[in-house]
C-alpha cells in the first residue's frame, strides 16, 4: 500500500486532536463508544454515542430497559446496555488510571481488568483516543492488511500487534498513524469524519 505524503500530514493533524487534554465527560463519552464498538457498524455506534450525550447519559441515571432502547442499534444492545451502566459507576477508578504515568501498555492491561466488556481492541481504541500512539488497534482492516487470522487469546493478539508495530516503524510511522491510514483506506471515511 503506498502511502502518500498527504496521508502522512493528515494522519498527524487527525491524531493531534485526539492528544489535546480532554474533560471527564468527554473520555466518558469515548469509554462508551469503545463498549459499544464490537460487531456494531462504525456509523451506528456514532448515532448511539451521541444520542447518549444528548441524553446526557454522564450525569443522568437512565434505566436499564431505557438504555437497551437507545443503544439497540449495536449489536448484542442488551448486555452493552448493563455494562454501560456498570462502567458508570466505575468510571472514578478508570479516570485515575488513564490520567497516571502508566505506559500505555499497562493502562490498557488495568482497563481490560477491571472494564467487563473492553478486551484488548477496544482498550487500545479508547487509550488511542485520548493520545496514547503505541498501541495497535487490531481490527479486520488491520488483519486484512498483514494477512493474518483472528486473535485467539491475548498472546495472538500481542504477537500480531508486535508485528504491525515493526512494520509501522520500518514505514516511518506510529502505529496509530498506520492503523488510521489503512482504517480510512478500507471505510472509505474522509479524514473530516474521523471522529472515534
Amino acid at each position: 500500500m503506498k502511502i502518500t505524503k498527504t496521508d502522512r500530514v493528515e494522519v498527524k493533524k487527525v491524531l493531534d486532536r485526539f492528544s489535546q487534554p480532554k474533560g471527564k465527560r468527554e473520555v466518558f463519552y469515548d469509554l462508551c463508544f469503545a463498549l459499544l464498538a464490537p460487531q456494531t457498524k462504525w456509523t451506528s455506534n456514532i448515532k448511539v454515542t451521541g444520542e447518549l450525550k444528548r441524553l446526557n447519559f454522564y450525569n443522568n441515571d437512565l434505566s436499564v430497559s431505557f438504555l437497551r432502547e437507545v443503544v439497540r442499534p449495536t449489536r448484542f444492545y442488551n448486555v452493552k446496555a448493563d455494562r454501560l451502566i456498570k462502567v458508570k459507576k466505575q468510571f472514578s477508578e478508570i479516570f485515575k488510571i488513564i490520567n497516571s504515568n502508566e505506559k500505555s501498555v499497562d493502562k490498557r492491561n488495568e482497563l481490560i481488568d477491571i472494564v467487563n466488556g473492553l478486551g484488548m481492541k477496544a482498550a487500545s481504541h479508547f487509550l488511542r483516543n485520548l493520545g496514547c500512539r503505541d498501541l495497535a488497534i487490531i481490527d479486520t482492516h488491520i488483519l486484512k492488511f498483514l494477512g493474518c487470522d483472528q486473535p485467539k487469546n491475548k498472546k495472538d493478539y500481542i504477537c500480531i500487534e508486535e508485528e504491525f508495530i515493526s512494520l509501522s516503524t520500518r514505514m516511518g510511522l506510529d502505529p496509530v498513524e498506520l492503523d488510521a491510514i489503512i482504517w480510512k483506506r478500507y471505510s472509505n471515511t474522509e479524514w473530516c469524519n474521523f471522529v472515534y
